[in-house]
Formats: structure tokens, sequence, C-alpha cells
């Protein structure tokens, strides 16, 4: 049974929810049906315990989190990174697509990855095109 814990929820918006009186279940049941915070986008979830980590807010599997369709394991391995970054500029890869300026990419492994639904790009890390989220 979960227990409530330290848990910090940042939004796209610049918005910051922190509380420590909730169990991780109970968040993510009030950040995605809260009638004023379903507004905001969730761009990460910052856990304390057991140890620090940082939770990329993938809608589709905190919701299959939800419906029972996948474990709380499993949600933090599939959403777990280390940073947030957008890119500076626009992008073009060696395919020639083009990615637009402010996409987000998260960071996991050495290894930075386009959030996008259609695609699957993958990046080194430049300091000068990427800033952190």
């Amino acid at each position: 049974m979960d227990k409530p814990e330290k848990i910090e929820v940042v939004y796209s918006s610049q918005l910051t929810l922190t509380t420590s009186d909730k169990t991780f279940t109970e968040l993510v049941k009030y950040v995605m049906n809260d009638k004023v915070l379903k507004k905001h986008e969730p761009l990460k979830i910052i856990l304390e315990k057991p140890k620090p980590r940082i939770l990329y807010f993938d809608k589709t599997a905190f919701y299959g989190f939800l419906k029972g369709t996948i474990t709380k394991n499993e949600l933090l391995e599939l959403c777990e990174i280390e940073k947030l970054y957008r890119n500076t500029q626009q992008l073009k890869t060696d395919n020639d697509i083009e990615i637009d300026k402010g996409s987000l990419w998260k960071y996991y492994n050495k290894k930075l990855t386009l959030i996008d639904d259609d695609q699957y790009i993958t990046s080194e890390f430049f300091p000068d095109l990427f800033e952190e989220v």
C-alpha cells in the first residue's frame, strides 16, 4: 500500500505543486482530475523516496497506471528521466526531418530522446542547442 510522500509536480506554465499528504496514486488522480489542474500541462513529477526520481509526465502511461493496465513499477521504469530539455533553435535530422524550436526532449542514460508520439528521434547533448526545462 502506498504511503503519503513528498511529491512535486512541475507544469509547463511555471506552476509547481508540492504535497506530502497524498500517496503517489492519490496525487496522480488529483493531477489528472482536478478541474483547475487539468487546464495545465504537467511536465514532470519529482519523487524523493525511496530514492530521488524524476518522471516525465507521459499522459498515456499515467492513464494506463490509473486504469490498472500498467503497475507503478512499470510506470516508473517507463517514465524515469534525468532531465528535460527544449531545443533552442529549429533542428534538422540526417533524414531531413525538421524539429520545431522549443520541442521537448527527455534525457536519460546519456541520450536525448524527442518526446513525440509519431517519431523516434535521439540526439547527443549539445549545450548550445538545448536548454534545461
